[in-house]
């Protein structure tokens, strides 16, 4: 099997390996990898620790990519080294010696303060950076929210639903498209984000407010019920077509309400690959509907097991919660 082919079908073991969402994020991301070291001549197989922090300064430096785009890059390639040496010693791949006496993966060395310089930089996507140069806030208000709700396309009872459960229980674009019918639970008003949907890949539990239990239980009951794919399909959202809604048709109907409710939409940059990137993106309703949470009361633990975070601090950066509003939630509540 020739080098190619061997770094090939190590990256197709990694897709399989991880979940749908996440196999095809690392295969992506190592594609771009093998492309970098064919133009200077290393073979992916055979890289090291320096190899794998040039490539990442690389894309930080020269491509502009975020701090947590390169935190996925490195991923990938540590589980792309952990599949190698699981292939090779199983006699699935012909491999360097070099893998097959790996004793520790060249990644796990490999840390973001070796790349990103700027500690300011580590916590911030490009597109915060450039809301920061603006001394714009990120994510929408909560008034700019319920206009964008409002002003959703047709079919509209459908895209309002789909619009409010995103902001009430502060799901993923993914997560949205992946609810099943099985999932909702009306008497509760609870909602279930399955793992294949989620992103780390971890069961959790997020809530809806009263005020959507009339037009959830009108699609769930009476719109959706007269579509043509409802009894073969379980899934809460269908498109026009047919089949579940996808990602890319959930990115239409937000940014046609966002033009729509006239909340000021502006192109924020174009990446490294030519793509115009906005200002207000699907994400920003599960921003807003974090931020409101805490607002309102909710304490910073609650917010992360909704939101499905790994850590307190992942919520805190997330909310941008300030030592004041900490300290003012502390006195409130003796």
């Amino acid at each position: 099997m020739k080098m190619n082919e061997t770094t090939t079908t190590v990256i197709d073991r990694v897709e399989t390996t991880n979940s749908e969402r996440t196999g095809k994020r690392y295969a992506g991301s190592l594609r771009v990898w093998k492309k970098w070291c064919d133009e200077n001549g290393i073979s992916p197989l055979e890289a090291d620790t320096l190899d794998v922090e040039d490539y990442l300064r690389d894309l930080y430096e020269n491509k502009d990519y975020a701090s947590s785009t390169l935190g996925v890059h490195r991923s990938a390639i540590k589980s792309f080294f952990s599949e190698a040496v699981k292939l090779s010693n199983n006699g699935r791949i012909q491999a360097p010696s070099k893998v097959s006496d790996m004793e520790a993966n060249p990644v796990t060395t490999v840390t973001m303060s070796d790349v990103v310089t700027e500690k300011s930089d580590r916590r911030y996507t490009k597109r915060d950076r450039e809301l920061q140069n603006r001394d714009e806030t990120k994510g929408l208000t909560d008034s700019e929210a319920t206009a964008v709700i409002d002003s959703v396309p047709s079919p509209s009872l459908r895209n309002e639903v789909l619009l409010r459960l995103a902001y009430q229980g502060m799901l993923r674009r993914g997560e949205v498209t992946g609810l099943k019918t099985s999932d909702i639970f009306l008497d509760e008003q609870r909602v279930v984000v399955r793992p294949e949907t989620a992103k780390n890949g971890k069961r959790r539990t997020t809530y809806f407010q009263s005020s959507l239990l009339s037009p959830l239980k009108m699609w769930l009951n009476v719109d959706r019920k007269g579509h043509h794919d409802a009894s073969t399909s379980d899934y809460v959202f269908l498109s026009d077509s047919g089949g579940k809604i996808t990602g890319y048709h959930v990115g239409e109907i937000y940014r046609k309400a966002v033009e729509a409710a006239e909340i000021g939409q502006e192109v924020l940059y174009t990446d490294a690959s030519g793509t115009d990137r906005l200002k207000y993106i699907f994400h920003d309703l599960r921003h807003a509907g974090a931020k409101r949470r805490w607002r309102n009361g909710c304490d910073l633990r609650t917010i992360q097991k909704l939101l499905g975070h790994e850590s307190i601090e992942v919520t805190i950066d997330y909310l941008d919660v300030e030592v004041e509003s900490l300290g003012d939630k502390a006195k409130a509540s003796w």
